[in-house]
């Protein structure tokens, strides 16, 4: 259950930086604001919410298959 859940997270931050990406920002503004979002929804400081965003890409784009 818990992996389930941090693969849906991860997922949910992935579709974050997408939706930034779609509205016109480049990609490493979109990266900047979607950590920002997501530091805000998940209350961590901007270090962890830049680790956790990577590491959703990182899997998204290398390892779709186990995201």
């Amino acid at each position: 259950m818990v992996s389930h859940y941090q693969a849906k997270m991860y997922d949910d931050m992935v579709a974050v930086r997408e939706v930034v990406t779609e509205a016109g920002d480049d990609p490493m503004d979109a990266s900047m604001t979607a950590a920002s979002e997501i530091r805000a929804a998940m209350n961590l400081t901007r270090r962890s919410a830049d680790i956790e965003l990577s590491f959703a890409l990182d899997l998204a784009q290398r390892l779709p298959r186990v995201l």
